[in-house]
């Protein structure tokens, strides 16, 4: 019923009706949503409720679970750290009982020989121990002990001129996957491992005159560590990775020189009018081997790696090139021209008992040994043309890993290095990971398997070795608690930032109970309102029909 505004009255539109239907629909349509929301205890439950709002929310969701699983991440990191540092704990162990093993042995007044070789037996017992728990200590199946490598596995780096001028590749063990690692106009040789794998020091003319340059294992970030006029070349890395030896032209004649590993600190450690050139670092950092040609030939002589104390090993009239320790110090093998073309020879390390291992008619030299001691790989000519072999340490079983119908050679031996990397935070970027350094505990590694105690001299040398190298997985381990310490606080972090982001998002998404009851009473009471107004609408188009049939009687 409608009333007009002089008096009259209206029943073909009910305006107060059709007013009380629509104040009806959206007092349903809010109580729908209040309850809705207190059912899920979410202000927005679809994209019509606050489009801009969920937006903002769903980020700050993602946000708030990135944290927590970066927590997560770093709790893992820790246990990871922890397992490390046990494995370090026990090489401690091993290493301060194999210096008490090495001050017995010092004892030269009432020790025998036999005495000795009991000591030596255990001794090297513990060395092997040491490697074992290096390589069997793993997290998730990840060898955390051995620098980022995989026990066993290796690559090997080596010059080639495949590509038209001398470049430095790797390749796998059995040759496969040669990669191209330098790729630049000017000659690249002479590729040496760093101990852990990480790093390539080599050596390169690419400015006008050969320098000793470092890269990653992988080719990237180049740089050159020396620059004078003179030649510097065939750079090796001490056992800890700290220094490098190299030859050096600076002074006229060849000599031997060693620098820390970015290349400052040159010394010079020869001093002899004839030239002194491929320097060999021994297994535990305590003498350098290297060719010179003072007697009128080339010679093998060693001395101490602070150049003193220098004396011949191979002592003989043709030729004898290129030493290159065993990874257990107890061995040197070398190049040689005692027959009519150059032989792969190895000797002990006080150059006794020197047998020729390749004995064929091809030029064969540069030997390298493998980080185990497993294989040494060689450059030979037998197939026409260089390339690059390995074989057993018995010189049996040679095979061609190169194979290439370029010139290939010089090759040196390192781990396959992986780089992990803990994602602490929950976007990408360089802030929100940090990288884990991997150490590499085994004995060859941390200068210990050369230790020796079956001589006097020898075991006070292992003092020092032994001193050094505890001195190494006590930095490793001081590292490791840095690194957890640091882990820790990230942990901190990332709990309060997750909860103030959550507690942000609480506010644009989670449903204010009290305020969303209160709403539903309310609608519900409108409901009851609107249900009598309803009622009462229809009521007066009732009184209508009641006047109108009052009219019909009367008219009658």
């Amino acid at each position: 019923m409608r009333v007009l505004e002089k008096g009259h009255m209206s029943i073909i539109t009910n305006i107060e009706a059709a007013k009380a239907l629509n104040a009806r629909r959206l007092s349903l349509q809010a109580t729908a949503t209040a309850s809705e929301r207190l059912s899920s205890a979410l202000r927005i439950n679809r994209g019509a409720d606050n489009p801009s709002g969920l937006a903002i929310s769903k980020g700050m969701t993602a946000q708030a679970r990135g944290y927590n699983t970066a927590t997560g991440n770093c709790q893992d990191g820790i246990n990871l750290l922890q397992t490390m540092d046990g494995g370090l704990a026990q090489i401690h162990d091993i290493l301060i009982r194999m210096r008490e093993l090495a001050v017995r042995g010092a004892n030269d007044a009432t020790l025998t020989q036999s005495d000795r070789n009991k000591l030596q037996n255990e001794n090297n017992s513990l060395k092997s121990e040491i490697t074992q728990i290096a390589d069997a200590t793993t997290y998730n199946e990840k060898h955390i002990l051995t620098g980022g490598a995989e026990p066993g596995v290796y690559s090997i780096t080596f010059c080639t001129n495949r590509d038209g001028n001398y470049e430095i590749y790797s390749m796998n063990t059995d040759g496969s996957n040669p990669v191209n690692l330098t790729n630049n106009a000017a000659w690249d040789l002479e590729p040496s491992f760093s101990p852990d794998g990480s790093k390539i020091a080599f050596r390169s003319n690419r400015n006008g005159n050969y320098e000793i340059y470092v890269m990653n294992s992988d080719g990237s970030n180049q740089v050159r560590l020396t620059n004078n006029p003179a030649l510097d070349g065939e750079p090796v890395w001490s056992p800890d990775g700290s220094k490098i030896a190299f030859s050096s032209y600076s002074t006229g004649g060849g000599d031997i020189y060693v620098m820390n590993s970015d290349g400052s600190n040159q010394v010079r450690l020869t001093n002899n009018p004839a030239a002194d050139w491929n320097p060999a670092w021994s297994p535990d950092g305590s003498k350098i081997a290297f060719t010179t040609s003072r007697d009128g030939n080339a010679e093998i002589y060693v001395m101490n790696s602070d150049g003193s104390n220098q004396v011949n090993l191979t002592n003989s009239p043709l030729p004898d090139t290129r030493p290159a320790w065993s990874p257990d110090g107890s061995r040197i093998a070398f190049e040689s021209q005692r027959t009519l073309n150059g032989e792969v020879f190895v000797m002990n390390s006080d150059g006794s008992n020197q047998i020729n291992l390749t004995n064929n008619p091809s030029s064969d030299g540069g030997p390298a040994w493998s980080p185990d001691g497993s294989k040494i790989s060689f450059s030979t000519s037998r197939v026409d043309i260089s390339e690059i072999f390995i074989m057993n340490p018995d010189g049996s079983n040679p095979v061609n890993l190169s194979n290439n119908p370029a010139q290939d050679f010089k090759s040196s031996y390192g781990g396959v290095i992986s780089y992990p990397y803990l994602q602490v935070g929950p976007d990408n970027g360089a802030d929100y990971r940090i990288q884990i350094t991997l150490p590499d505990a085994r004995a060859a590694s941390i200068g210990a398997a050369g230790a020796t105690v079956s001589t006097a001299a020898g075991a006070r040398n292992a003092i020092t070795a032994i001193d050094n190298a505890i001195a190494k997985v006590s930095s490793y381990r001081a590292e490791e608690g840095t690194m957890q310490k640091k882990l820790e606080l990230i942990v901190n972090d990332n709990s309060l930032s997750g909860i103030n982001i959550s507690a942000s998002n609480s506010r644009l998404e989670d449903a204010d109970i009290a305020s969303e009851t209160v709403d539903l009473a309310r609608e519900q009471i409108k409901q009851t309102t609107n249900a009598e107004a309803i009622i009462k609408s229809d009521d007066l188009s009732r009184s209508v029909l009641d006047l109108l049939d009052e009219q019909a009687k009367a008219l009658a």
